[in-house]
């Protein structure tokens, strides 16, 4: 059963998030920026785990999710766990890394050797 509240929650946020993004025309990266600080909002006030208690699977894999992390993250590190900083600190890198491996990759396919 827990494997089809996963389905179904996370194919209705799917598709909520494909219409808004399909509707409104905004780009990508601003959309992305926007569902992470919309899963903040909802770790926020309390939704996001009532979400996951629901239907675990189909949220967390989610941008949405990220937000959540980011706000339990923001939560820890102000309450003086520093420790957080370093995860902090390694998944930016770890996104740099990936943008800057994809950037040469598309480089070598749009030039011809």
């Amino acid at each position: 059963m827990n494997f089809i509240y996963a389905f179904v929650c996370g194919g209705i946020i799917c598709l909520i998030a494909h219409f808004i993004f399909e509707k409104t025309k905004v780009r990508i990266p601003v959309f992305l920026t926007f569902s992470i600080c919309f899963g903040g909002l909802l770790t926020m006030l309390g939704i996001m785990t009532l979400f996951v208690q629901v239907a675990s699977g189909g949220i967390i894999v989610m941008i949405i999710d990220a937000g959540e992390a980011l706000y339990w993250g923001m939560v820890s590190l102000l309450a003086g766990d520093a420790s957080v900083l370093f995860g902090f600190l390694s998944l930016l890198l770890f996104a740099m890394l990936l943008g800057i491996i994809g950037g040469i990759i598309n480089y070598k396919k749009s030039v011809k050797l």
